[in-house]
Parts: C-alpha cells; sequence; structure tokens
C-alpha cells in the first residue's frame, strides 16, 4: 500500500496491492453465522482509493480463483469456480454504488436445489442466530 493521508479534516489517497491472499483463512469467521467452510481459492485487488468527509470510493480491479465453498457438516460442494474476474470496478459510500464494467466467470457449479415445500437448500446454511431466536420468542 502506498498513499498520502492527514487526520484533520481526515483524508487519505492512496494505492492498496493484495496479491494471492488465501480466502481459507476467513471460514472461522463463516463459521460463526453460517455452515460454510472456504476450503481452497484467493483473491488478488488492485486499486486507488479516496476517502474525503465520509465519502470513500474505490476504484480497481478484482480476482478470485480455485474458489471452493462447503457445506462444513458433510463437507458436500456448495459452489465452486476456477477464475472470477472484476476487470474494472467503482465502489462507492456516497452513494452506495458499485459499478463494474467487465466480469468474467470461468467453470462456475453450484448446487442449489428447491424442494416440493419450495424451500431452497442454500437456506438451510445459516445458523440459528441468538438475536433472531430472541425476535421470534418476543413477536
Amino acid at each position: 500500500a502506498e498513499g498520502e493521508a492527514t487526520h484533520t479534516p481526515l483524508w487519505q489517497k492512496g494505492k492498496i496491492a493484495l496479491h494471492k491472499i488465501s480466502l481459507s483463512e476467513f471460514s472461522p469467521y463463516l463459521a460463526e453465522s453460517t455452515f460454510l467452510a472456504i476450503s481452497d481459492g484467493d483473491f488478488t485487488l488492485d486499486a486507488a482509493t479516496l476517502y474525503t468527509k465520509g465519502d470513500f470510493k474505490m476504484d480497481g480491479a478484482l480476482s478470485v480463483e480455485n474458489f471452493f465453498l462447503h457445506d462444513s457438516r458433510d463437507n458436500a460442494i456448495i459452489t465452486s469456480f476456477v477464475k472470477a474476474d472484476l476487470k474494472s470496478f467503482v465502489l462507492k459510500n456516497n452513494p452506495s454504488s458499485l459499478f463494474v464494467d467487465e466480469a468474467l466467470l470461468d467453470s462456475f457449479y453450484i448446487d442449489a436445489m428447491i424442494d416440493e415445500k419450495k424451500n431452497i437448500n442454500l437456506s438451510k446454511l445459516l445458523k440459528e442466530s441468538k438475536i433472531a431466536l430472541l425476535l421470534i420468542l418476543n413477536s
């Protein structure tokens, strides 16, 4: 990363480059609220960032390669792909927006099924949270 920053008023302009960051390291965070595990994959991000007066903008490219997402209960593959590329994107917080100029998804697979009760199997991958359970009990 490189760039400039000031603390008063808060202002930042810079570049960020992350290459071949392992996505499997994020599995413990997914496990807190889902039955999902990332077994493989890495991402690369090259972007320019700008922060002024509460407005954030990121302009760059993102690539994810060799991605495998599993159900942590039985190790079944939920989704996978060889490569996903956002060749050029702009992310802003004010207004909240994401513009993608070009996207590529190579060898995509998803195991999505709808049963006779019209429930999709992917909906059963979320764990019940204490907050959601309290909301249900109090309603």
